[in-house]
């Protein structure tokens, strides 16, 4: 609901299959559109891999405007690095400070 409040569209993009995307959206209570990307054609366009991963596809967050030019992006290392929410509204809250959103 923060991301929806500052004005943000989150969409998970993963090559799982829809029917567990569905079950792991609703097990986590995630509101948000989940797309299938099959082959990973997108994770590989998004660079998606971790060096700490053997090069395997990692999560990556990205923040594209309006304009689609991507103002931050952060493929994690490994899960351990993972951003949590406060930390990513933070990083909207300053590009929107600096205008770039």
């Amino acid at each position: 609901q923060k991301f929806e409040d500052l004005g943000i569209k989150v969409i998970g993009i993963s090559s799982d299959p829809p029917e567990k995307q569905a079950k792991f959206a609703e097990a986590n209570a995630y509101p948000f559109l989940f797309l299938h990307d099959p082959g990973n054609l997108v994770a590989k366009q998004y660079k998606c891999n971790s060096n700490w991963m053997l090069g395997l596809k990692s999560r990556g967050i990205y923040i594209i405007n309006q304009k689609r030019k991507v103002l931050y992006f952060y493929v994690e290392p490994t899960i351990l690095t993972r951003k949590g929410s406060e930390e990513l509204i933070k990083i909207i809250n300053d590009l929107k400070d600096s205008h770039f959103l």
